[in-house]
């Protein structure tokens, strides 16, 4: 999801306003697989229906809020990640094998 907006910023005696327009909203899909190449159906649309714009901007809106305290100074998202231990390996493995499966369907590389 995207929105496409006017964005618009002016001093007043308690500081810096801001104002967000949200026109557009981008609603798709992208899977940069090579599977994608053949076997999948991406869609993407730009959309100004003022009732999904308006839909879409809360609902990100609303994941900004969950994901970000109201007293963070971050100019960015800044979730919080856990450290993740990766088992090389195991993906090596996983790798070669959805390798197979695509060369079974026809699917590999040439």
């Amino acid at each position: 999801m995207l929105l496409l907006a006017d964005a618009h910023r002016w001093e007043t005696e308690w500081g810096d306003r801001w104002e967000l327009r949200v026109r557009q909203v981008w609603l798709g899909s992208a899977n940069w697989t090579h599977a994608a190449e053949s076997d999948h159906l991406e869609f993407g649309l730009w959309a100004d229906e003022p009732m999904l714009v308006k839909e879409v901007s809360e609902f990100l809106l609303d994941l900004l809020m969950f994901s970000e305290p109201l007293d963070t100074t971050a100019n960015e998202p800044s979730p919080e990640l856990a450290d993740a231990h990766w088992d090389h390996a195991a993906f090596y493995e996983a790798m070669e094998a959805m390798r197979e499966d695509d060369d079974s369907y026809g699917g590999g590389s040439e």
